[in-house]
């Protein structure tokens, strides 16, 4: 078309030539050159609402193009720098016009990945130049190319418009920050005012530019070489949809020049809204290190101060002790009540096998947790961005702060995570009262069936992973309320297929879709602390049925000297029944009475102060029970532990723990041992000093006759047992 467009000019003034009179050669020659050069101006002021203007299709090739001018005075030269890009039009003040986000693309020059770019919201970045060279110019310029973001007010450099000549005299550079030409700026798709939320930061977390501590300039450059910790694979980057890839570079743009404070309190507050509107892959690991207090709890751990966290290698050495062929004592992975599912990551296999040992290091160092279906996928979640130890850091602040009230990260058993879905319900009949009584109408008793799996899983099984980083990178700055507010948010928003539901398969089966509003909604529901804890308090009546799941069987201890009665299945139901502190440890025989003797006093001298004890017991006709206690077994005041329990192993497998009864738990006597005193006497266990003995039912434990209901036995063996 340029060309075209060149040749018409020429016609133009060859035309003009032949009507003039008696010229000189001279003058002939400069009229010639002097229309050349107004050809070649022409062609570079056009706006974009000229009806003719020079354009390039360069998206079959990405090697520069190049416009010969008709005149062979000189060629313009673009340089493209991504494939499948739409023409740039050139207007008179050198300004690029941002109209069409969906059309435009700007890229990096030093990019060279093969997908089509999405256009930055702000931001300073170079693309591609345009350049003219020509003998007969008598000036040098260089301006960029300037789009203006539409969001933060930021500029987008795509290059310059250069003109040089053998003969140049000046060279001049200017920024050009005007308002963007051509249709008006396009709507962000954005869910948070940006301007709003960057002019209410502190003017101290601007770093100036080409400042240490900011993130700089956009870099196109693939992720995993962006991303400095963690075990990322690489289908996180090719799952992504246009959609998100828009948003993660509005979201770099929005932090480009923001420095990440040292504070955790000014990270929380400051950050707030930032966090709400999303944080970009490349700064999670510092934002998450910064707002949960990674750099004072590193302090805490190297002063020890805080003798309730451990380093990563002091909980890996406490956890991976192993025996004499280094076999570990962990028998399988703690899921910890939720779900060990690394298909719905994206780690790499690396990661996946710091996973496990995350969750392994996780059950033995904070033996209180038995159940708490979070964590799974928030150690997977951390593993992403962080390197391990990190990762194990944040997790233990996290749990270590769920006892907070105003942040409440995890809830650390079943009764905690029922009440979470009940005060759920009384949020949804409050603001969503239709979908409530529908609900109800339906023979629901509450949504726990709907929302269970949302609350425990961290919307994973519903919303696509780009979201359900947003949401966690919310609820870690925020705490439990954003799962509160995107569980309405999610029934809000597919109330009216929810409503259509006519019975309960429909109700369950609805799809569960992400919306654009999801965060937008979720934040317009306004829930106040003091209306959450009074909802809380009222659902204390409906949790007195409500009991704790039996643990998984983790642990396999090392057994140094065989037992003649327990085989190692014995063992796995005895470690599954301990103290959750105690299951690391390993069981040392100490006592058998087929090499010590039959004799109550030689029990006492073998055992000695050492605890805890586990005494096993097989009768004469064939059953095998025993007990547990934590306190030594040597003659001594007192009734007792209330870690005591009793159990069977044959013919049956059962464990009886103390029911609140009464606090008679054990008896230990020079010449008597008795464990489990009822009101009325009955003794569960109890063994005279030539290790005879009876048991009858009792209501310390609420346990039958042992003894597979022969009240008498004589101990064919007995053993005991101190954990080491």
């Amino acid at each position: 078309m340029l060309k075209l467009f060149m040749n018409e000019k020429e016609d133009k003034v060859k035309k003009k030539e032949i009507r003039r009179s008696d010229d000189s050669e001279i003058g002939k020659s400069s009229n010639e050159n002097n229309n050349n050069n107004k050809t070649i101006t022409r062609s570079r002021s056009r706006t974009m609402e000229s009806p003719i203007h020079p354009t390039l299709d360069i998206s079959s090739s990405p090697s520069p193009v190049t416009m010969n001018h008709s005149d062979g005075g000189g060629k313009a030269t673009m340089i493209p720098t991504r494939t499948n890009s739409p023409p740039i039009p050139i207007n008179k003040n050198n300004s690029t016009s941002y109209n069409d986000k969906s059309s435009s693309t700007l890229a990096s020059p030093a990019s060279t990945s093969s997908k089509p770019s999405k256009p930055l919201l702000g931001g300073s970045f170079t693309f591609g130049a345009i350049s003219s060279n020509s003998n007969n110019s008598s000036s040098s310029s260089s301006k960029p190319i300037i789009a203006k973001s539409p969001l933060l007010g930021a500029s987008l450099s795509s290059g310059t418009l250069e003109s040089s000549s053998s003969t140049s005299t000046t060279s001049t550079t200017t920024t050009n920050t005007s308002t963007t030409t051509g249709s008006s700026v396009p709507k962000s798709p954005l869910l948070f005012s940006p301007t709003s939320n960057i002019n209410s930061l502190s003017p101290s977390l601007f770093a100036s530019p080409g400042g240490s501590g900011m993130m700089g300039s956009p870099s196109m450059s693939p992720l995993g070489n962006r991303v400095m910790e963690g075990y990322m694979n690489g289908f996180y980057e090719q799952d992504k949809d246009p959609g998100t890839i828009e948003r993660d570079r509005d979201e770099l743009v929005a932090w480009s020049n923001i420095l990440i404070p040292k504070s955790q309190e000014q990270a929380r507050k400051e950050f707030k809204f930032l966090i709400r509107r999303g944080v970009p892959d490349e700064l999670r690991h510092k934002v998450w290190w910064t707002i949960l207090g990674g750099n004072q709890a590193l302090l805490d751990l190297e002063e020890g101060v805080s003798p309730d966290l451990l380093s990563y290698q002091e909980s890996y050495n406490n956890t991976f002790s192993t025996d004499g062929k280094g076999s570990k004592k962990i028998r399988n992975i703690p899921s910890f009540g939720g779900v060990v599912s690394p298909s719905d990551h994206y780690l790499t296999e690396d990661g996946v096998h710091l996973v496990k040992t995350i969750l392994k290091m996780v059950s033995i160092n904070f033996p209180e947790i038995d159940y708490c279906p979070l964590i799974p996928d928030i150690v997977h979640i951390l593993l992403l961005f962080m390197s391990e130890s990190n990762a194990y850091l944040l997790l233990s602040l996290l749990i270590k702060m769920s006892n907070d009230p105003y942040y409440k990260y995890l809830n650390t058993s079943n009764r905690e995570c029922t009440k979470f879905i009940l005060t759920f319900d009384s949020l949804i009949e409050k603001n969503i009262p239709k979908v409530y009584k529908h609900m109800i109408s339906l023979g629901f008793s509450g949504s726990k069936q709907l929302t269970e799996d949302w609350f425990s899983r961290l919307f994973i099984s519903v919303l696509p992973f780009h979201t359900v980083l947003r949401i966690f990178d919310i609820y870690l700055n925020e705490g439990y309320k954003v799962f509160y507010r995107v569980g309405l948010a999610l029934i809000y928003i597919h109330k009216k297929s929810l409503l259509k539901a006519t019975t309960q398969e429909q109700f369950l089966n609805t799809p569960i879709n992400d919306s654009d509003d999801l965060i937008k909604k979720a934040f317009s529901f306004h829930l106040k602390r003091k209306d959450l804890d009074r909802f809380d308090q009222q659902q204390h009546s409906k949790l007195q049925h409500v009991s704790e799941p039996n643990a998984p069987i983790y642990y396999k201890p090392k057994v140094s000297t065989p037992s003649e009665i327990l085989n190692l299945e014995d063992y796995e139901f005895i470690w599954a029944w301990l103290p959750h502190s105690l299951c690391i440890c390993d069981p040392k025989l100490v006592f058998n009475s087929n090499s010590h003797g039959f004799n109550l006093r030689l029990l006492y001298e073998k055992c000695g102060n050492r605890s805890p004890v586990i005494v096993i017991i097989k009768s004469d006709n064939g059953s095998v029970f025993g007990f547990f206690t934590d306190e030594p077994i040597t003659p001594k005041d007192g009734f007792g532990s209330s870690q005591t329990f009793v159990f069977t192993l044959r013919p049956n497998v059962n464990i009886y723990k103390p029911t609140g009864n009464n606090d008679l738990f054990s008896v230990i006597k020079s010449t008597s041992m008795s464990i489990g005193i009822s009101s009325l006497g009955d003794i569960a266990i109890s063994i005279d000093k030539d290790l005879k003995g009876t048991s009858a039912p009792t209501d310390t434990f609420g346990n039958p006759n042992l003894n597979n209901n022969v009240d008498s036995f004589q101990c064919n063996i007995l053993e005991a047992f101190v954990l080491e």
